[in-house]
């Protein structure tokens, strides 16, 4: 099975094809989601989001005569795509059998405006003939009369009247004699005030609380969890074993801590930290206790343990079998066990 994502350069950007090959198709109608391997969010189809519960979209188009499926998507769905994200890509027959393929997006056009829906078309409301309404119209006069407006004798206009030159004199003296008054009693309240010798004794300084011996309070442990990938990923220094470092150092108690630390995991992993790997394999692992709120995914989990045999030979090892042993034992009653075990074995 081979999938490949292509614009659609017809219908322009947010816009595009999912294009399956080289597989036998499972029965119709068929259905697809599409999930995020950094989170393990799967495409919800609107508005370019994303969530925890794995959604199928249904597939309208059928497998062409020449072994091709070309699956239409939206701005519903291409406006919430990342060319630097890897996705995971279900598709899913009648009878619940379900193809899932890894999916690398190298380029994206996006549209300016997001639909509502991943039709991709807009629902605009139709309007009648009637329901417009005419502009309404503007009376332009005259430019006579315009003239006769503005040219009235500036004779009969009535001025304000001005003050006398006798007034203006004793304002400007009143003013100078209130000024005065305020600057006296400003001197007068200076040397009466009996806080004044209060002013003379001096407060020392206060002592820094380092050098007190005080321990300064430290940020809780859940904000520099949370605020540390964020800080990491953001920085300089974005590497492999900077992010091993950095998740020695980090808590791992909380479900947000861990969800935080799964985003190292990740980044490492998929760029070859061989270190690394056994973890980010446990975090996905069916068999083994829950990672913060990170979906469980077998193949992934059995693929990690795969590539650490390198640097882990015995507990890589270890790892895959007791994955297969738990697969084997549940998929008697459990659907999504059998799909696992169908896929890693293929």
């Amino acid at each position: 099975m081979k999938i490949i994502y292509e614009d659609d350069a017809i219908s322009g950007g947010g816009h595009g094809y999912l294009v399956f090959s080289d597989m036998k198709f499972p029965a119709e109608p068929l259905s697809f989601a599409i999930m995020r391997a950094s989170d393990h969010q799967y495409a919800t189809g609107t508005h370019g989001a994303w969530g925890g519960e794995k959604i199928f979209l249904p597939v309208e188009e059928k497998p062409g005569k020449d072994g091709l499926l070309q699956v239409y998507m939206g701005p519903g769905i291409v406006n919430g795509l990342d060319p630097r994200e890897t996705y995971a890509v279900i598709l899913k027959g009648a009878d619940g059998k379900e193809e899932r393929k890894i999916l690398q997006i190298r380029n994206i056009r996006y549209s300016p405006v997001e639909s509502l829906d991943n039709t991709g078309r807009s629902h605009e409301k139709e309007v009648s003939p009637e329901e417009v309404k005419p502009a309404p119209k503007i009376r332009l006069e005259k430019k006579e009369d315009m003239v006769k407006e503005n040219t009235e004798p500036v004779s009969e206009q009535k001025l304000p009247d001005m003050p006398a030159p006798q007034d203006r004199k004793k304002s400007g003296f009143l003013r100078w004699v209130i000024l005065a008054l305020l600057i006296l009693g400003c001197l007068v309240w200076y040397f009466l005030d009996p806080r004044k010798d209060q002013e003379k004794d001096v407060i020392p300084p206060a002592v820094p609380a380092k050098s007190a011996g005080i321990e300064q309070p430290k940020p809780s442990t859940s904000q520099t969890s949370v605020a540390g990938p964020r800080i990491f990923f953001r920085g300089k220094e974005v590497s492999p074993p900077a992010a091993v470092a950095l998740v020695r150092e980090l808590p791992n108690k909380t479900k947000t801590e861990q969800d935080e630390i799964y985003r190292l995991l990740y980044f490492a992993a998929r760029h070859g930290e061989a270190s690394i790997l056994m973890e980010y394999g446990a975090c996905l692992d069916p068999s083994r206790p829950g990672w913060g709120t990170i979906g469980k995914d077998a193949p992934l989990a059995y693929e990690a343990y795969t590539r650490a045999k390198a640097k882990f030979p015995e507990e890589a090892e270890k790892a895959r079998q007791q994955l297969l042993n738990w697969l084997k034992e549940n998929a008697p009653r459990n659907n999504q066990a059998k799909v696992w075990l169908e896929e890693i074995y293929k």
